[in-house]
């Protein structure tokens, strides 16, 4: 029971370290945690998680904390634990964002006399996108969607909804919300 909390506690410390301030890489992140290191849940229950977080209140890191925590707790151990194991979660991935927010109050002047912040966001600007791929890929697996396997038709699908998505966004800045609704319905209307 110790074990589970403190595995829980840390693995959304190492989630909160990374999605302060928000980041695209996060769903590939979480389906790392949730599926290869832990096996908490299956690629199929990470795609509902990911789904449910983008339609509630709050961020993706926050909200997955939260039902990650309580369900993974309440499938080992006791539905009476679950919501321990949901506050562990949640508290987990907010500690960095208060702990970073309180470093970087007390040290902003002398990092911007340094420039150490440009240096690093210079260094991870080309990485993001990979990481942002893998999550995409990751959401098109087969077991995601329910099936054994995935048709040469759904994949070319998929990409192009990818590319469109990324397309109509930057280049003609059409509302992510319009987007997500638009592959919504070419989703329901082609699968």
């Amino acid at each position: 029971m110790l074990l589970l909390y403190l595995s829980l506690f840390v693995s959304f410390f190492l989630t909160g370290l990374l999605a302060f301030g928000g980041t695209p890489v996060l769903p590939a992140f979480i389906g790392n945690i949730f599926i290869s290191q832990h096996e908490w849940f299956s690629p199929s229950q990470v795609s509902n998680l990911i789904a449910l977080s983008m339609i509630t209140p709050g961020d993706l890191a926050l909200n997955a904390a939260t039902v990650g925590g309580y369900t993974t707790a309440a499938s080992t151990l006791t539905t009476g634990y679950s919501i321990l194991g949901s506050f562990i979660a949640t508290l987990g991935v907010t500690l960095p964002s208060f702990v970073s927010t309180g470093i970087f109050c007390r040290f902003k002047s002398l990092l911007k006399e340094l420039g150490i912040t440009q240096t690093v966001i210079s260094w991870l600007k080309p990485v993001i996108p990979g990481i942002a791929l893998s999550g995409a890929i990751l959401l098109m697996m087969p077991d995601t969607k329910g099936g054994d396997t995935i048709s040469n038709w759904e994949l070319g699908v998929s990409i192009f909804l990818f590319i469109s998505t990324i397309i109509g966004s930057a280049k003609f800045n059409f509302s992510p919300i319009f987007m997500l609704l638009l592959c919504g319905l070419t989703g329901w209307i082609l699968f």
